[in-house]
Order: C-alpha cells, then sequence, then structure tokens
C-alpha cells in the first residue's frame, strides 16, 4: 500500500483555482467557474478532452403548489440554461 498524504483542504472553490494558478497543483474545474482562469492564461487544459457528467441541479419545494414567484424563478433559471447551451 502507498502512503497517502492528506494534502491542502480548501473550502471554497475559487481558493482551489487560485492554488493551482499558482502553480500549486492542478485542478479539476467546470468551465463557467474556471472560464477566466483559462482566457487570462492563468490555468491551461492538461488534457484535450472534456468529460460531461450529465449530472445537473435540481429544485425542490416544499409544498406540492409552489408560489407564482418559486414558479417564475425556475422557469427564468431553465431559459437561462438553455440559451447558455447548459441544458
Amino acid at each position: 500500500d502507498m502512503p497517502v498524504s492528506p494534502g491542502i483542504e480548501f473550502n471554497t472553490y475559487e481558493m482551489v483555482l487560485r492554488s493551482a494558478a499558482s502553480g500549486q497543483g492542478i485542478a479539476l474545474g467546470w468551465d463557467r467557474l474556471a472560464d477566466a482562469y483559462v482566457s487570462s492564461g492563468e490555468l491551461v487544459h492538461i488534457l484535450p478532452d472534456v468529460v460531461r457528467s450529465g449530472a445537473g441541479y435540481f429544485a425542490q419545494t416544499t409544498s406540492k403548489e409552489p408560489s407564482r414567484q418559486v414558479v417564475e424563478i425556475l422557469n427564468w433559471i431553465q431559459t437561462e440554461a438553455h440559451a447558455n447551451g447548459r441544458a
């Protein structure tokens, strides 16, 4: 068995990206969160492939009939996701 070091722990994803950008390692990332670092050249893709997980976000309400405001917000999120090619 190979010994495993606990390494560094981060409590925000921004800290992960900043650490990788400063040369302290690599980071697995989501396009929307890492794009600015990649565009500026602070981070680079180390693999040619992008993995799409198929995972997504889910919304749940506490009532069987969500309020009009909740429905409007959920519709807006869905519209934005489709408009940005994220759905």
